[in-house]
């Protein structure tokens, strides 16, 4: 029995397994007709055969129930096996099979034929239908695959929009961060000065040498042109 295919009608597949059903028995019968006759080998009969010529490739497939033999196929093979050993090639070649032999295997090939065809009008309607189930999956994974690909580009147009937010935050941050470490730094040292009465400098402690005897501040010296010496007050 051939595997059922998706959406197959319980008609046709009853079709299709009465059509093997009937080749299979075609071919029994055949093999008792095969074997009564001696069991000549596939060469042997395909040299006797005259017309039509038979071949070993049609043999086999006659016998093993592949195919249905064309009617005159069947007939040429009926003659050929229910010849007589004992003629020579001339006379077997023009031996004729009995007719109530041939009679009653042209019904049985009629039979078959007919369920033959019948079993291929369901295997037409099988293939449309598979044809048909072929192209609605092409056609839901190509929407699948469109789905797909518009969610993958969604999460990427999205994850580059997210990242460029985290940056501009980072800058922000790293922004101020620095500005408060620019505004925290250390004051900067006074300049030290000079009063305008002693020359002391001022903002800074006095020299070691501060309180030695006889030590006083350097007077304050006003420079007087070059042409005079200076003079101190």
């Amino acid at each position: 029995m051939a595997t059922e295919a998706p959406g197959v009608e319980p008609q046709d597949r009853e079709a299709i397994d009465a059509y093997e059903a009937a080749l299979e028995a075609f071919a029994e019968e055949l093999n008792l007709v095969h074997i009564s006759g001696g069991t000549p080998s596939y060469a042997t009969v395909a040299a006797a055969s005259v017309r039509p010529r038979l071949t070993t490739t049609g043999l086999n497939e006659m016998l093993t129930g592949k195919r249905l033999p064309t009617l005159e196929a069947l007939l040429e093979y009926l003659r050929v096996v229910t010849t007589p050993s004992g003629l020579d090639k001339p006379a077997a070649a023009k031996f004729r099979a009995d007719a109530a032999l041939i009679q009653e295997w042209r019904g049985h090939w009629q039979d078959a034929k007919l369920i033959q065809r019948r079993a291929q009008a369901a295997n037409r309607r099988v293939r449309a239908a598979a044809r048909q189930a072929h192209d609605d999956a092409g056609r839901d994974a190509e929407a699948l695959r469109t789905e797909a690909h518009a969610e993958a580009e969604r999460i990427r147009t999205s994850a580059h929009a997210d990242g460029e937010d985290i940056r501009a935050r980072a800058r922000r941050d790293a922004d101020e961060l620095l500005a408060r470490a620019r505004n925290t730094t250390a004051p900067e040292r006074a300049e030290p000065h000079r009063t305008e009465s002693t020359g002391v400098r001022v903002g800074l402690p006095p020299p070691a040498w501060a309180g030695w005897p006889g030590y006083a501040p350097r007077a304050r010296c006003w420079r007087s042109p070059s042409w005079r010496r200076p003079r101190f007050w």
